[in-house]
């Protein structure tokens, strides 16, 4: 039962401020009615933390159809509010429906009386037994039975206030979204998070994620250069708690081969899997209520047979995994005038201009497509914060009187915060607008062959200022430059004195910019493709005393010779050869080192061999990764010393960098 307390509690706190807004900018009969709406929930909120909230944790058909009902309420004020917002409904209409939904929370409420006299006869029959006895043993894994979870949770949940309970709960039911199969992303799913309202802030959703991990909930199945997960999932014994317990309060509902795995008539989440079996699958009749739609690989087929235009209330929308869509599909979604989520994976060549009546939207997603045009009207969104594809500007936009507006829009309006990013070519487009978008936090760039000088010296204005902005605040700032296809050299002698976390580079340097050794508090630098040499590189970094992850990738890295006083704060170090790997790491280096991946087939190094790879001071160091394709002496030699080593790091064998 404290499962459905916490999140009943949480959709009407979702509601509550919508309603707070209509009275506040309403009169009339619309602001009465809606000010006795706030008023019931309220009541009922509180009726349901004091009752229910006491009770154990089996519960009657009378407290499900209560919570039900709730839900139900909450969500369809919240719809209904949202619709005016968007024009989607006149203010006559809105007015009606607003009295309307009035009468309904006093049923609930009576509803709830009738549980409370019932459960008050039920509390003489209980033992004091059950809810005093001592836990005889401990807290397995999370793969354990049932119970063993549940406990497992409860124990994790109390150390929450009651409002903070109610976020990581929802954000764990949420893992029910996804097959068990198929891990969720970092990043997708904590813009997911967000786009839901399950969370109000990305820290907040950062910790609950965060959280999950460090307690086992969830397990990391990917970590990405700087150590934290990339790739997540839960652990079997979880996904089965927790699909049991979104299906008794009806949180999401996952269709495969055959049928939905439950009946229902009211249905706020979607989730089509892929089918086992080869049937067809059959979709519940009413989905006009949905908020959420997700669809993964051999699902997609259904995706693209869609009437869109039914799910008027739709937030979030990921059809990443479908690649039979097309324009036609793009263009449907742009009626969806409440979406604040769109993931598309579909091959299409460019955004419409239709799509500026998304002016909820929060997350456009086109990675699966190779280069996407955009119109001004993408960029111009209100609400727009993460940008991901390669994008580049139309024509039309792209002139100087276009341009110029476009900037005056970034300069005074932008909420970008991720724009992963776009091409600089040889026509005006994105150089030119970066240094505006004030609030940006993630860049990433490719520069291609057509890249002429005009060009890149704006884009090298772009970074010097989103570098020199990092000393203003404490965000952390990440970019990503490829220039590997382009004509012109990286200038060397760039000087961009400032602070960034994060930096990528990838193409021809002939030694290590002078913008690089400038950073103050990197903690992530990724080189690749320079064709450097392993010392050159080691030389322009000696200055970096923050970094704390270095990754590097050539065809043939070395000779790198990694002495004691090299890069002492280094934690996390992955070198990739593609063909050969040239180094060593001599006694003394490195000696905070927690992970170390050596990604070579050829790999012939063997730890603690003379001259080779020292690795028995690395008192930290809990992980090795090699490639897959190394010999066997060579793997069993690895194996061998990680036995040995005072930590025993654990040593995995990774298919590809």
């Amino acid at each position: 039962m404290e499962v459905a307390v916490s999140l009943v509690g949480s959709l009407v706190r979702a509601a509550l401020p919508k309603l707070m807004q209509v009275i506040n900018e309403e009169r009339g009969n619309l602001k009465v009615d809606a000010g006795s709406i706030e008023s019931e929930l309220k009541l009922i909120q509180a009726t349901i933390l004091g009752t229910f909230a006491t009770g154990t944790d089996i519960s009657s058909p009378l407290q499900r159809e209560c919570i039900s009902q709730l839900r139900r309420l909450a969500d369809e004020i919240e719809d209904c509010i949202d619709r005016y917002h968007v024009a989607k409904t006149s203010r006559r209409q809105f007015a009606r429906e607003i009295a309307e939904l009035k009468n309904r929370p006093q049923e609930i409420l009576d509803k709830m009386e009738r549980y409370i006299k019932l459960e008050a006869s039920l509390l003489h029959s209980r033992t004091a037994a059950s809810s005093t006895a001592a836990q005889e043993e401990r807290l397995g894994s999370p793969d354990a039975d049932p119970q063993h979870v549940h406990e497992l949770l409860r124990v994790f949940l109390g150390t929450y206030d009651s409002k903070s309970r109610s976020a990581i709960l929802h954000c764990l039911l949420y893992f029910c979204m996804f097959p068990r199969d198929h891990p969720a992303r970092r990043n997708p799913l904590i813009r997911r998070w967000l786009s839901e309202g399950l969370v109000q802030r990305e820290n907040d959703a950062v910790k609950n994620l965060e959280a999950l991990i460090d307690r086992r909930i969830i397990d990391s199945i990917q970590v990405s250069n700087n150590g934290k997960a990339k790739r997540c999932q839960p652990h079997d014994g979880v996904m089965d708690y927790i699909s049991d317990q979104s299906m008794s309060q009806n949180f999401m509902l996952s269709c495969d081969d055959g049928a939905a795995r439950q009946v229902v008539e009211y249905v706020r989440r979607l989730s089509l899997h892929p089918a086992t079996g080869g049937g067809r699958l059959i979709l519940p009749e009413n989905l006009s209520h949905l908020r959420t739609l997700a669809v993964f690989p051999a699902a997609n087929y259904v995706a693209a047979n869609f009437n869109l235009a039914r799910f008027e209330v739709l937030r979030v929308l990921d059809l990443k995994e479908c690649s039979h869509l097309g324009e036609e599909h793009l263009k449907a979604i742009c009626d969806l005038l409440l979406l604040k989520y769109l993931s598309f994976g579909g091959s299409v060549g460019r955004v419409p201009r239709k799509i500026a009546q998304l002016r909820c939207l929060e997350t456009l997603d086109m990675r699966r497509s190779e280069t996407v045009t955009l119109y001004a009207e993408v960029i111009q969104l209100p609400k727009l914060k993460h940008l991901l594809g390669k994008f580049q500007l139309s024509k039309r936009d792209s002139s100087r009187s276009a341009i110029e507006k476009l900037r005056r829009f970034l300069t005074e309006q932008s909420n970008l915060e991720t724009l992963s990013g776009f091409i600089t070519g040889a026509t005006q487009g994105f150089a030119q607008l970066v240094r505006h978008m004030k609030r940006l936090r993630k860049v990433k760039t490719w520069c291609d062959s057509t890249a002429d000088a005009a060009n890149l010296t704006h884009l090298l204005e772009a970074v010097k200022g989103f570098i020199r902005d990092g000393n203003q605040d404490l965000l952390t700032r990440s970019l990503s430059i490829d220039f590997q296809e382009c004509s012109l050299p990286f200038p060397d002698n760039l000087q961009a004195p400032g602070s960034i976390t994060s930096l990528k580079l990838c193409g021809n340097l002939s030694r290590i910019p002078d913008f690089v050794k400038q950073l103050n508090n990197i903690d992530e630098l990724c080189l690749s493709s320079t064709n450097l040499s392993g010392d050159t590189i080691l030389d322009g970094l000696r200055n970096l005393i923050t970094l704390r992850c270095l990754k590097l990738a050539e065809d043939n890295l070395g000779p790198l010779d990694i002495r004691a006083g090299d890069s002492p704060g280094l934690e996390r170090i992955c070198l990739v050869g593609v063909q050969s790997l040239d180094i060593k790491i001599q006694a003394g280096a490195l000696p905070r080192l927690v992970s170390l991946h050596l990604l070579c087939p050829a790999l012939h190094l063997l730890p603690g061999s003379p001259g080779d790879i020292e690795i028995a001071h690395m008192a930290g160091l809990k992980q090795v990764g090699l490639h897959s394709g190394v010999e066997r002496a060579i793997r069993n030699g690895w194996e061998a010393a990680a036995t040995g080593h005072p930590n025993v790091p654990q040593v995995s064998f990774i298919p590809s960098p």
